[in-house]
Protein backbone atom coordinates (compact mmCIF):
# COMPACT_ATOMS: atom_id res chain seq x y z
CA UNK A 1 0.00 0.00 0.00
CA UNK A 2 2.78 2.44 0.95
CA UNK A 3 4.82 1.66 -2.16
CA UNK A 4 1.83 2.16 -4.40
CA UNK A 5 1.12 5.54 -2.92
CA UNK A 6 4.72 6.66 -3.52
CA UNK A 7 4.61 5.56 -7.15
CA UNK A 8 1.24 7.04 -7.98
CA UNK A 9 1.55 10.20 -5.98
CA UNK A 10 0.43 12.53 -8.76
CA UNK A 11 -2.62 10.55 -9.83
CA UNK A 12 -3.65 9.94 -6.21
CA UNK A 13 -3.31 13.63 -5.42
CA UNK A 14 -5.35 14.68 -8.45
CA UNK A 15 -8.08 12.11 -7.77
CA UNK A 16 -8.39 12.96 -4.11
CA UNK A 17 -8.41 16.65 -4.91
CA UNK A 18 -11.23 16.22 -7.41
CA UNK A 19 -13.21 14.08 -4.97
CA UNK A 20 -12.74 16.60 -2.21
CA UNK A 21 -13.87 19.42 -4.43
CA UNK A 22 -16.96 17.45 -5.53
CA UNK A 23 -17.97 16.55 -1.98
CA UNK A 24 -17.44 20.08 -0.75
CA UNK A 25 -19.43 21.51 -3.64
CA UNK A 26 -22.33 19.18 -2.91
CA UNK A 27 -22.49 19.54 0.86
CA UNK A 28 -21.62 23.20 1.43
CA UNK A 29 -23.03 26.43 0.06
CA UNK A 30 -21.28 28.34 -2.64
CA UNK A 31 -17.66 29.25 -1.79
CA UNK A 32 -15.30 31.15 -4.04
CA UNK A 33 -13.11 28.81 -6.10
CA UNK A 34 -9.87 30.32 -4.71
CA UNK A 35 -10.92 29.71 -1.07
CA UNK A 36 -12.13 26.20 -1.83
CA UNK A 37 -8.91 25.26 -3.63
CA UNK A 38 -6.77 26.51 -0.73
CA UNK A 39 -8.78 24.55 1.84
CA UNK A 40 -8.62 21.41 -0.25
CA UNK A 41 -4.86 21.69 -0.64
CA UNK A 42 -4.38 22.03 3.11
CA UNK A 43 -6.46 18.92 3.73
CA UNK A 44 -4.55 16.95 1.11
CA UNK A 45 -1.21 17.92 2.60
CA UNK A 46 -2.42 17.05 6.11
CA UNK A 47 -3.67 13.71 4.87
CA UNK A 48 -0.49 12.95 2.95
CA UNK A 49 1.55 13.50 6.10
CA UNK A 50 0.15 10.29 7.54
CA UNK A 51 1.73 8.16 4.80
CA UNK A 52 5.23 9.47 4.27
CA UNK A 53 7.81 11.59 6.03
CA UNK A 54 11.17 12.96 5.11
CA UNK A 55 14.34 11.19 6.24
CA UNK A 56 14.94 13.80 8.98
CA UNK A 57 11.43 13.39 10.38
CA UNK A 58 11.77 9.59 10.42
CA UNK A 59 15.13 9.76 12.23
CA UNK A 60 13.66 12.15 14.82
CA UNK A 61 10.67 9.97 15.50
CA UNK A 62 12.80 6.84 15.92
CA UNK A 63 15.74 8.39 17.82
CA UNK A 64 14.06 10.37 20.56
CA UNK A 65 12.14 7.47 22.23
CA UNK A 66 15.32 5.37 22.21
CA UNK A 67 17.34 8.25 23.64
CA UNK A 68 14.81 8.76 26.46
CA UNK A 69 14.75 5.01 27.16
CA UNK A 70 18.56 4.91 27.44
CA UNK A 71 18.45 8.03 29.61
CA UNK A 72 16.11 6.30 32.07
CA UNK A 73 18.27 3.16 32.22
CA UNK A 74 21.43 5.22 32.53
CA UNK A 75 19.90 7.24 35.35
CA UNK A 76 18.94 4.08 37.24
CA UNK A 77 22.45 2.68 36.85
CA UNK A 78 23.97 5.96 38.04
CA UNK A 79 21.68 6.03 41.06
CA UNK A 80 22.90 2.54 42.01
CA UNK A 81 26.57 3.24 41.31
CA UNK A 82 26.71 6.34 43.51
CA UNK A 83 26.47 4.14 46.62
CA UNK A 84 29.32 1.94 45.38
CA UNK A 85 31.89 4.26 43.76
CA UNK A 86 30.66 7.71 44.86
CA UNK A 87 28.57 10.49 43.34
CA UNK A 88 31.17 12.22 41.16
CA UNK A 89 32.48 9.03 39.42
CA UNK A 90 28.88 7.88 38.90
CA UNK A 91 27.95 11.22 37.31
CA UNK A 92 31.02 11.04 35.10
CA UNK A 93 29.97 7.61 33.83
CA UNK A 94 26.43 8.91 33.28
CA UNK A 95 27.61 11.86 31.19
CA UNK A 96 30.00 9.69 29.20
CA UNK A 97 27.36 7.09 28.30
CA UNK A 98 24.68 9.65 27.53
CA UNK A 99 27.07 11.74 25.46
CA UNK A 100 28.13 8.76 23.35
CA UNK A 101 24.45 7.80 22.91
CA UNK A 102 23.56 11.31 21.78
CA UNK A 103 26.37 11.41 19.24
CA UNK A 104 25.44 8.01 17.82
CA UNK A 105 21.68 8.63 17.58
CA UNK A 106 21.62 12.16 16.18
CA UNK A 107 23.54 12.70 12.91
CA UNK A 108 23.61 16.50 13.13
CA UNK A 109 25.25 16.47 16.56
CA UNK A 110 27.70 13.85 15.33
CA UNK A 111 28.64 16.03 12.35
CA UNK A 112 29.09 19.08 14.60
CA UNK A 113 31.41 17.19 16.95
CA UNK A 114 33.34 15.77 14.00
CA UNK A 115 33.85 19.24 12.49
CA UNK A 116 35.00 20.63 15.83
CA UNK A 117 37.63 17.89 16.26
CA UNK A 118 38.70 18.29 12.64
CA UNK A 119 39.31 22.01 13.14
CA UNK A 120 41.47 21.24 16.16
CA UNK A 121 43.47 18.60 14.30
CA UNK A 122 43.72 20.49 11.00
CA UNK A 123 43.42 24.24 11.56
CA UNK A 124 42.34 26.08 8.44
CA UNK A 125 44.85 28.40 6.81
CA UNK A 126 42.07 30.62 5.43
CA UNK A 127 40.53 31.60 8.77
CA UNK A 128 41.89 34.57 10.67
CA UNK A 129 43.19 33.82 14.14
CA UNK A 130 42.39 36.56 16.63
CA UNK A 131 45.33 37.64 18.76
CA UNK A 132 45.67 40.16 21.57
CA UNK A 133 49.12 41.79 21.33
CA UNK A 134 47.97 44.86 23.28
CA UNK A 135 45.99 43.06 25.97
CA UNK A 136 46.53 44.46 29.47
CA UNK A 137 48.61 47.37 28.11
CA UNK A 138 48.20 50.92 29.46
CA UNK A 139 49.79 54.12 28.16
CA UNK A 140 50.69 57.13 30.30
CA UNK A 141 52.04 60.56 29.37
CA UNK A 142 54.55 62.00 31.85
CA UNK A 143 53.94 65.46 33.39
CA UNK A 144 56.64 66.88 31.11
CA UNK A 145 54.67 65.38 28.16
CA UNK A 146 57.81 64.30 26.32
CA UNK A 147 57.87 60.61 27.34
CA UNK A 148 55.21 57.91 27.00
CA UNK A 149 55.24 55.10 29.58
CA UNK A 150 53.76 51.78 28.55
CA UNK A 151 52.79 49.42 31.37
CA UNK A 152 52.27 45.76 30.46
CA UNK A 153 52.43 42.37 32.13
CA UNK A 154 56.16 42.05 31.41
CA UNK A 155 57.13 45.38 32.94
CA UNK A 156 57.24 49.06 31.99
CA UNK A 157 58.66 50.81 28.93
CA UNK A 158 59.43 54.47 28.32
CA UNK A 159 59.58 55.92 24.80
CA UNK A 160 60.51 59.35 23.38
CA UNK A 161 60.49 60.54 19.77
CA UNK A 162 62.17 63.07 17.48
CA UNK A 163 60.90 64.09 14.06
CA UNK A 164 62.93 65.48 11.17
CA UNK A 165 61.24 68.83 10.68
CA UNK A 166 63.12 70.35 7.73
CA UNK A 167 65.43 68.84 5.15
CA UNK A 168 67.54 70.90 2.70
CA UNK A 169 67.43 70.24 -1.03
CA UNK A 170 70.88 68.69 -0.99
CA UNK A 171 71.43 66.33 1.94
CA UNK A 172 75.03 66.04 3.10
CA UNK A 173 75.91 64.13 6.21
CA UNK A 174 77.68 61.19 7.73
CA UNK A 175 75.43 58.31 8.66
CA UNK A 176 78.36 56.17 9.83
CA UNK A 177 79.43 58.86 12.28
CA UNK A 178 75.89 59.11 13.63
CA UNK A 179 75.60 55.35 14.18
CA UNK A 180 79.04 55.18 15.83
CA UNK A 181 78.16 58.02 18.20
CA UNK A 182 74.88 56.40 19.23
CA UNK A 183 76.57 53.02 19.62
CA UNK A 184 79.36 54.47 21.78
CA UNK A 185 76.80 56.12 24.06
CA UNK A 186 74.85 52.83 24.38
CA UNK A 187 71.60 54.55 23.40
CA UNK A 188 68.78 52.33 22.08
CA UNK A 189 67.65 53.56 18.66
CA UNK A 190 64.72 52.89 16.36
CA UNK A 191 63.39 54.87 13.42
CA UNK A 192 60.39 54.85 11.08
CA UNK A 193 59.97 56.36 7.63
CA UNK A 194 56.39 57.29 6.85
CA UNK A 195 55.77 57.96 3.14
CA UNK A 196 52.70 59.23 1.30
CA UNK A 197 52.50 59.99 -2.45
CA UNK A 198 51.42 63.46 -3.53
CA UNK A 199 48.82 63.34 -6.36
CA UNK A 200 50.06 64.65 -9.69
CA UNK A 201 47.16 67.15 -9.73
CA UNK A 202 48.83 68.97 -6.81
CA UNK A 203 52.31 69.23 -8.37
CA UNK A 204 51.73 72.64 -10.00
CA UNK A 205 50.90 74.32 -6.69
CA UNK A 206 53.15 72.38 -4.35
CA UNK A 207 55.77 74.48 -2.55
CA UNK A 208 58.45 71.79 -2.90
CA UNK A 209 58.42 72.10 -6.71
CA UNK A 210 60.80 74.66 -8.21
CA UNK A 211 59.49 77.42 -10.47
CA UNK A 212 61.29 75.92 -13.45
CA UNK A 213 59.60 72.56 -12.90
CA UNK A 214 56.22 74.26 -12.43
CA UNK A 215 56.65 76.08 -15.72
CA UNK A 216 57.43 72.81 -17.47
CA UNK A 217 54.44 71.05 -15.93
CA UNK A 218 52.08 73.88 -16.82
CA UNK A 219 52.63 73.19 -20.54
CA UNK A 220 51.40 69.59 -20.13
CA UNK A 221 47.83 68.34 -20.01
CA UNK A 222 46.68 66.21 -17.00
CA UNK A 223 47.45 62.88 -18.68
CA UNK A 224 50.94 64.06 -19.65
CA UNK A 225 51.52 65.35 -16.11
CA UNK A 226 50.55 61.93 -14.72
CA UNK A 227 52.91 60.19 -17.16
CA UNK A 228 55.72 62.61 -16.31
CA UNK A 229 55.26 62.02 -12.55
CA UNK A 230 55.20 58.26 -13.10
CA UNK A 231 58.47 58.32 -15.08
CA UNK A 232 60.18 60.39 -12.39
CA UNK A 233 58.94 58.14 -9.57
CA UNK A 234 56.43 60.69 -8.37
CA UNK A 235 56.62 63.21 -5.56
CA UNK A 236 56.55 61.79 -2.06
CA UNK A 237 56.02 63.39 1.31
CA UNK A 238 58.14 61.73 3.99
CA UNK A 239 58.42 61.92 7.75
CA UNK A 240 61.41 60.44 9.56
CA UNK A 241 60.75 59.53 13.20
CA UNK A 242 63.73 58.82 15.45
CA UNK A 243 63.07 57.23 18.80
CA UNK A 244 64.66 55.73 21.87
CA UNK A 245 63.21 53.36 24.44
CA UNK A 246 64.13 51.83 27.75
CA UNK A 247 62.50 48.80 29.38
CA UNK A 248 62.34 47.51 32.92
CA UNK A 249 60.99 44.13 33.96
CA UNK A 250 58.58 43.69 36.85
CA UNK A 251 60.05 40.25 37.57
CA UNK A 252 63.15 41.83 39.07
CA UNK A 253 63.70 44.85 41.29
CA UNK A 254 64.31 47.47 38.62
CA UNK A 255 64.56 51.25 38.86
CA UNK A 256 61.39 53.24 39.51
CA UNK A 257 59.55 55.05 36.73
CA UNK A 258 61.23 58.38 37.53
CA UNK A 259 64.67 56.91 36.93
CA UNK A 260 63.44 55.25 33.72
CA UNK A 261 62.00 58.53 32.40
CA UNK A 262 65.17 60.48 33.23
CA UNK A 263 67.26 57.89 31.41
CA UNK A 264 65.08 58.12 28.28
CA UNK A 265 65.21 61.92 28.33
CA UNK A 266 69.01 61.78 28.54
CA UNK A 267 69.13 59.22 25.70
CA UNK A 268 66.94 61.43 23.52
CA UNK A 269 69.22 64.41 24.09
CA UNK A 270 72.26 62.31 23.16
CA UNK A 271 70.45 61.07 20.06
CA UNK A 272 69.55 64.61 19.05
CA UNK A 273 73.12 65.90 19.44
CA UNK A 274 74.58 62.97 17.49
CA UNK A 275 72.16 63.44 14.61
CA UNK A 276 72.71 67.20 14.41
CA UNK A 277 76.47 66.64 14.40
CA UNK A 278 76.23 64.16 11.54
CA UNK A 279 73.59 66.19 9.63
CA UNK A 280 74.08 69.85 10.62
CA UNK A 281 71.63 71.25 8.04
CA UNK A 282 68.66 69.10 9.07
CA UNK A 283 66.37 70.45 11.76
CA UNK A 284 65.02 68.09 14.43
CA UNK A 285 62.09 68.64 16.72
CA UNK A 286 61.15 66.77 19.91
CA UNK A 287 57.60 65.45 19.93
CA UNK A 288 55.51 66.28 22.99
CA UNK A 289 51.88 66.06 24.05
CA UNK A 290 49.38 65.04 21.39
CA UNK A 291 52.07 64.89 18.70
CA UNK A 292 54.02 62.34 20.74
CA UNK A 293 50.83 60.36 21.32
CA UNK A 294 50.03 60.44 17.61
CA UNK A 295 53.58 59.42 16.73
CA UNK A 296 53.36 56.38 19.01
CA UNK A 297 50.04 55.49 17.41
CA UNK A 298 51.59 55.78 13.95
CA UNK A 299 54.36 53.35 14.93
CA UNK A 300 51.89 50.87 16.41
CA UNK A 301 49.68 50.99 13.30
CA UNK A 302 52.68 50.41 11.03
CA UNK A 303 52.85 53.48 8.88
CA UNK A 304 49.60 55.34 9.50
CA UNK A 305 50.59 58.99 8.93
CA UNK A 306 50.38 61.08 12.11
CA UNK A 307 48.21 64.17 12.08
CA UNK A 308 51.31 66.41 11.87
CA UNK A 309 52.32 64.63 8.65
Amino acid sequence: MKTAMFVNTDSWFETTTNQTRTSEAGSTPRIPSRQRSKGSLQKEMRFAGWFWRSANEESKSSSWPLWIFILAINGAITFTLQFIIGLIPALSIFLLIQGITTILLFPRIRETVYKAFRKLAYPSSTENLQVYPLADVDFFLTPSQDVVIMAHKGGNSATALLVVDKVPMGIRGNMSAFIRAVYSAHVPLFYALVHAPIPHQSLLTHHAITEKAQDTLSTLDPSQQAAFAWRKGGLWKTRLLLGTRRDVSTLYDGPPDEVLVNQVQHDLQTLQIAFRTAYPHIRLRRLTGTELEDGIRSLLLQGKPPHFF
